[in-house]
């Protein structure tokens, strides 16, 4: 069995004031002979023959190692644009409760009184979904600088912390993104890492401030028809695992993150950035289980999300979100809203199910 305590990866749920730790120690980075070698990137050798770890990957794995990606060509449809067509892993996520809000609403209100507590119960939670966002990728884009370090431990450094994960704004929700065009890098494993562990603190400090949002982040085809515009398979798979199967505020994944992460966890290679990208592979699928309904989700209460990212929150913000999980479910009770009631009492034994690892 590999282990993963040679790299320490961001944990972006920090106490305010704090930096993120740096996803990899200068131990780590210094285990290989050279930078010129470590950086060399072994490809993946798959093969419809090929099964078992031991061969890299299983032949199920052979799409998303390979990683296609496809050159559209200017045309005048295109305005001559060219554009590339490649997987991405793509996260749908909506803010519950805002329909219910601006349900009757009209021109803006007369009074300045009347208008605060409208701003309140619609932009300022959407305004503190987008800037969530934007301080998890922050912290996962934040460097850790050490006195004193080599040259050649910056540039390595720097090597491993490169991440683009992208989003895209609209009305209610956000998509974030990462593409996974190319051969296996750190780039994009980085990227996929940030988007499970954004979605995993949005979900769980969402609920501990009373805003809770439901998500479905899946790998597809996508395009970016505009910077950060994606179009494609991956926003529609998304947005049908969020609409669909979440139901309750989850996270829920497709099948081929999943078998994504485990393809990058089977590479073989002993080089630095190949050991880099298992072990932060490792420790992405820690982070996700099985739902009771046989749905993969981020495991944000579970004991992987709350060593890796939120070890440094303490119990009160357990204790916030579960006591809004029960006020839901009071008050849907009393309201008679029995699908909403099974969904908060699903909601519920999750919560129990993790107490453990919180209190």
């Amino acid at each position: 069995m590999r282990r993963t305590s040679r790299v320490r990866f961001p944990a972006l749920l920090t106490a305010p004031g704090r930096s993120p730790n740096s996803p990899a120690d200068e131990k780590h980075i210094r285990s290989g002979s050279t930078w010129s070698s470590a950086i060399h990137r072994e490809r993946l050798r798959c093969s419809a023959g090929s099964t078992g770890r031991h061969n890299n990957c299983n032949s199920n794995d052979v799409r998303f190692a390979t990683l296609t990606v496809i050159h559209v060509k200017g045309s005048m449809l295109l305005e001559n644009k060219d554009l590339a067509v490649c997987h991405y892993a793509a996260a749908f996520i909506d803010l519950l409760g805002q329909r219910d809000q601006l349900r009757g609403c009209a021109l803006l209100p007369d009074s300045l009184d009347d208008l605060r507590p409208l701003i309140r119960a619609t932009i300022g939670p959407i305004k503190w979904l987008q800037d969530s966002f934007a301080d998890f990728y922050g912290a996962l884009r934040a460097t850790t600088r050490t006195a004193g370090t080599t040259e050649e431990y910056r540039k390595g450094l720097e090597e491993l912390r490169k991440v683009e994960l992208k989003y895209q704004r609209f009305s209610d929700g956000l998509v974030m993104f990462v593409s996974l065009m190319g051969n296996p890098r750190p780039e994009p494993i980085n990227g996929l890492y940030g988007l499970i562990a954004s979605c995993g603190s949005i979900c769980l400090l969402g609920l501990a401030r009373e805003t809770p949002i439901r998500d479905g982040a899946d790998m597809a085809w996508g395009i970016e028809l505009n910077s950060n515009e994606l179009y494609g398979c991956v926003v529609a798979n998304s947005y049908a695992l969020e609409s669909e199967i979440a139901q309750h505020p989850r996270i829920v994944l497709g099948e081929h993150i999943v078998r994504y992460l485990h393809t990058i966890q089977a590479l073989s290679g002993s080089d630095i950035l190949t050991q880099y990208m298992r072990d932060l592979a490792t420790v992405s699928l820690e982070m996700i289980t099985k739902d009771t309904d046989g749905a993969w989700i981020v495991d944000y209460l579970g004991p992987g999300f709350r060593k890796y990212i939120a070890a440094k929150l303490d119990s009160s913000t357990y204790q916030t979100a579960f006591s809004f999980v029960d006020k839901q479910i009071a008050f849907w009770k009393n309201v008679d809203n029995q699908k909403l009631l099974n969904r908060y009492l699903v909601l519920k034994q999750y919560f129990e199910k993790n107490r453990q690892h919180w209190m």
